[in-house]
Protein backbone atom coordinates (compact mmCIF):
# COMPACT_ATOMS: atom_id res chain seq x y z
CA UNK A 1 0.00 0.00 0.00
CA UNK A 2 1.68 3.36 -0.99
CA UNK A 3 2.15 5.62 2.04
CA UNK A 4 2.15 9.57 1.81
CA UNK A 5 4.36 11.00 4.18
CA UNK A 6 3.15 13.73 6.32
CA UNK A 7 4.98 17.51 6.16
CA UNK A 8 5.11 18.76 9.29
CA UNK A 9 5.92 22.61 10.02
CA UNK A 10 7.16 23.88 13.91
CA UNK A 11 8.70 26.49 15.93
CA UNK A 12 10.96 25.75 18.83
CA UNK A 13 11.93 27.90 21.07
CA UNK A 14 14.65 26.97 23.46
CA UNK A 15 16.25 28.92 26.34
CA UNK A 16 19.81 28.48 26.50
CA UNK A 17 21.48 30.66 30.30
CA UNK A 18 23.73 33.17 29.50
CA UNK A 19 22.71 33.32 25.74
CA UNK A 20 19.05 34.00 25.46
CA UNK A 21 16.28 33.25 22.97
CA UNK A 22 17.34 30.25 19.58
CA UNK A 23 13.90 30.31 17.55
CA UNK A 24 14.20 27.16 15.16
CA UNK A 25 11.13 27.40 12.49
CA UNK A 26 11.29 23.69 10.48
CA UNK A 27 9.78 22.24 7.92
CA UNK A 28 9.57 18.37 8.57
CA UNK A 29 8.96 15.28 6.90
CA UNK A 30 7.51 12.19 9.49
CA UNK A 31 9.43 8.92 9.29
CA UNK A 32 7.66 7.69 12.20
CA UNK A 33 5.78 8.73 15.57
CA UNK A 34 9.72 9.19 16.86
CA UNK A 35 11.48 10.41 13.50
CA UNK A 36 11.69 12.91 10.93
CA UNK A 37 13.64 14.17 8.24
CA UNK A 38 15.16 17.57 8.33
CA UNK A 39 14.18 19.49 4.50
CA UNK A 40 14.44 23.10 5.20
CA UNK A 41 15.26 25.16 8.84
CA UNK A 42 15.04 29.11 9.42
CA UNK A 43 17.24 30.19 12.53
CA UNK A 44 15.80 33.03 14.36
CA UNK A 45 17.65 35.18 17.39
CA UNK A 46 15.46 36.32 20.08
CA UNK A 47 14.10 39.31 18.45
CA UNK A 48 12.78 36.95 15.74
CA UNK A 49 15.34 38.08 13.62
CA UNK A 50 16.46 35.74 10.56
CA UNK A 51 20.28 34.61 11.51
CA UNK A 52 20.53 31.88 9.01
CA UNK A 53 18.68 28.51 7.39
CA UNK A 54 19.20 25.16 5.92
CA UNK A 55 17.58 22.90 2.78
CA UNK A 56 18.91 19.74 1.96
CA UNK A 57 21.77 20.18 4.22
CA UNK A 58 23.15 23.31 2.18
CA UNK A 59 23.12 26.14 5.60
CA UNK A 60 23.90 29.43 4.99
CA UNK A 61 24.33 32.14 7.63
CA UNK A 62 24.75 31.86 11.27
CA UNK A 63 23.08 28.73 11.75
CA UNK A 64 24.70 25.41 12.82
CA UNK A 65 24.94 22.02 10.73
CA UNK A 66 21.35 20.42 11.51
CA UNK A 67 20.79 17.12 11.65
CA UNK A 68 19.21 15.19 8.61
CA UNK A 69 17.05 13.04 11.15
CA UNK A 70 15.61 14.86 13.70
CA UNK A 71 12.93 13.70 17.13
CA UNK A 72 9.53 14.16 16.48
CA UNK A 73 7.70 16.91 17.23
CA UNK A 74 5.61 14.98 19.32
CA UNK A 75 8.38 13.73 21.01
CA UNK A 76 9.42 17.54 21.95
CA UNK A 77 7.81 17.56 25.62
CA UNK A 78 10.83 15.20 26.59
CA UNK A 79 13.73 17.47 25.89
CA UNK A 80 13.79 20.38 29.11
CA UNK A 81 13.61 23.96 28.19
CA UNK A 82 11.77 23.60 24.69
CA UNK A 83 8.51 24.42 23.52
CA UNK A 84 7.07 23.83 19.93
CA UNK A 85 4.19 25.36 18.37
CA UNK A 86 2.52 23.54 15.09
CA UNK A 87 2.26 25.98 12.06
CA UNK A 88 -0.17 25.92 8.50
CA UNK A 89 1.88 25.10 5.68
CA UNK A 90 1.32 28.52 4.38
CA UNK A 91 2.78 30.73 7.47
CA UNK A 92 5.73 28.85 6.86
CA UNK A 93 6.28 29.34 3.36
CA UNK A 94 5.86 33.42 3.99
CA UNK A 95 8.76 32.90 6.64
CA UNK A 96 10.23 31.11 4.02
CA UNK A 97 10.21 33.72 1.54
CA UNK A 98 11.44 36.03 3.81
CA UNK A 99 14.71 33.84 4.09
CA UNK A 100 14.91 33.47 0.64
CA UNK A 101 15.33 37.24 0.20
CA UNK A 102 18.03 37.11 2.67
CA UNK A 103 19.68 34.28 1.56
CA UNK A 104 19.07 33.79 -2.50
CA UNK A 105 22.20 31.07 -2.01
CA UNK A 106 19.47 28.99 -0.42
CA UNK A 107 17.63 28.57 -4.20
Amino acid sequence: MFHVKRHLYVRTDLFVPGVGALINVAHLEEIDDTRCTLRRMIEMNGEEVIMGASVDGHTVGAVNKPNETVPHPDTYDQFPDISATYLEADEFDALWTETVAKFPELC
